[in-house]
């Protein structure tokens, strides 16, 4: 009598590669998790921030300027397909502005930083500013989540001072306001633009 249970030996050779596949690629990810490459890693927020804060150079702040208004769309439209909702995402300007510690006035050069994204909300009225304020998890949680809403609200003082209109000027807050990471680089505030 035979039972169900019995596989033929192809099977088991596949779950053996299924296996060893699978391991590797936990390994894989350990080592990318270690070295600061993985999700949420210091490298991983480097590569998204564009630069490391500690590097960051210090310049005088500039005015903010805008980018000139965008070409008439051509009367025939073009033969090529739309891109998807992905791509347009991703070609949206964004800026992180880093604060000192435990503070949150507006470092100098910050207004810089910010010069795409108005530039981008300047051309596309309908776009909106979405501010998340960080902090680092030393000292009083209360005082660091307060904190990092302060941090908020200045990079939201400047996006106005810079003409965009306080109600396209979204604070969000995000799902964990102490940053990952080294604690500079929690002790900030992301600007994203979401387009509508």
């Amino acid at each position: 009598m035979t039972s169900n249970l019995d596989f033929s030996p192809e099977w088991h050779g596949f779950r053996r590669w299924y296996w060893i596949v699978a391991a590797l690629l936990a390994l894989l990810l350990l080592l990318l998790w270690f070295t600061g490459f993985g999700p949420g890693g210091s490298k991983c927020k480097q590569a998204m921030a564009g630069y490391c804060a500690d590097n960051a150079p210090v310049v005088a702040a500039p005015a903010v300027t805008t980018s000139p208004a965008p070409a008439p769309a051509p009367l025939v439209a073009p033969l090529v397909a739309p891109a998807p909702a992905a791509v347009v995402a991703a070609s949206l300007p964004a800026a992180v502005v880093y604060f000192a510690k435990d503070k949150f006035d507006m470092p100098i050069g910050a207004d810089q930083k910010l010069v795409d994204v108005v530039g981008y909300l300047n051309a596309n009225a309908n776009a909106k500013a979405v501010l998340s304020g960080f902090h680092d998890p030393s000292g009083n949680v209360a005082h660091n989540e307060e904190l990092a809403l302060n941090r908020a609200r200045s990079v939201r003082a400047s996006l106005e001072a810079a003409g965009i209109a306080k109600d396209r000027v979204v604070m969000q807050k995000p799902a964990v306001t102490a940053g990952g990471g080294a604690p500079e680089e929690a002790r900030r505030v992301e600007v994203s633009v979401r387009a509508e």
